[in-house]
């Protein structure tokens, strides 16, 4: 069964069949006020950062690269990807089931803490329980695919897990 997608696009296909708007796309804020992470500006609503080759830009906040839609302060040269821009400001997460955990943009270097999934330091928006100072990044808390396949596991299937890793056959682990 194929997935349909909604999106709207310009009927004279001719003239414009390059663009296409995803419904979601079309019911962005055109401006982001007192954005937490750049409250000194407005961020608006841009189809395109500018100066860069095809649109692929850096996301100021979770600095990977994206293309399409941002919003973006021209002053300060501050763009972020439309993703980054409406991350919820609380959620539950499998990793840390007894709390909920809240987002905060760390400015300090002072201030990074550790992944709790992954155990890299945690810089830029991230998700955190004030309780037991557990922390994820946005991206860990997210963006990971739940469950994946895999053609050496006879099941197919993997799951993502938070537990500790034990491994009865020797004494490392991959």
């Amino acid at each position: 069964m194929q997935r349909m997608f909604k999106y709207y696009k310009c009927p004279k296909e001719d003239e414009c069949s390059e663009f296409v708007l995803h419904v979601w796309c079309t019911q962005l804020s055109t401006e982001l006020k007192s954005y937490p992470d750049h409250s000194e500006h407005t961020l608006h609503l841009i189809s395109n950062v500018p100066n860069n080759v095809c649109g692929v830009f850096e996301c100021s906040l979770c600095r990977f690269l994206c293309n399409g839609f941002a919003y973006g302060c021209h002053e300060c040269k501050y763009y972020i990807d439309i993703k980054c821009a409406y991350m919820p400001e609380k959620i539950e997460h499998e990793a840390h089931p007894d709390h909920l955990l809240s987002g905060e943009y760390v400015i300090s270097e002072h201030d990074f803490g550790r992944c709790g999934a992954c155990l890299a330091s945690t810089t830029g928006f991230r998700y955190t329980c004030r309780d037991c100072d557990f922390k994820l990044h946005h991206q860990c808390a997210l963006y990971l695919v739940k469950t994946i396949t895999h053609t050496y596991d006879k099941h197919y299937s993997l799951r993502l897990t938070y537990s500790p890793i034990e491994n009865r056959n020797s004494d490392y682990f991959l």
